[in-house]
This record gives C-alpha cells, sequence and structure tokens, in this order.
C-alpha cells in the first residue's frame, strides 16, 4: 500500500499524526479538543472544510485514520 500525502510546512503531518485533523468523505476535519494558541486556530480555520486531494486515491487509509480519530458523534 502506498501512503502518500503532501502537507504544508507549519505541522500538518504532524496534526494529521497526532490526530487533530482528519479527513471524512475528502474534506478536512478538526478534532474538537484542539485549542492551541490563536496561531494554530487560525490555521486549523483555514483548513477544516477544505478538500483533501489525497483522499481520493487513498481514501482506505484517510477513513481508518477517521475511524480511529474522529470523535463520537
Amino acid at each position: 500500500m502506498r501512503v502518500v500525502a503532501l502537507m504544508c510546512r507549519f505541522g500538518c503531518d504532524a496534526l494529521f499524526e497526532h490526530g487533530d485533523v482528519f479527513a471524512v468523505n475528502l474534506t478536512i476535519h478538526a478534532h474538537p479538543r484542539v485549542t492551541g494558541d490563536a496561531a494554530v486556530r487560525d490555521v486549523l480555520e483555514g483548513l477544516v472544510g477544505r478538500t483533501c486531494p489525497a483522499y481520493a486515491d487513498q481514501s482506505v487509509y484517510f477513513d481508518w485514520h477517521a475511524a480511529r480519530h474522529r470523535p463520537s458523534l
């Protein structure tokens, strides 16, 4: 399995790996537990709701990741 997704230099990879952000049906979501300072919140506001281009080719991995990190609704 090939799992590759380009992440920004801000730290999106760390946010993703810790489950602070995840993708569901092509769309990026933030975990409600994420607080952080104003800079982190500003970046998350710019990410949430955007399309995750890598989702289409790697949906199995993104769905697994979201199931592991997504809060119960």
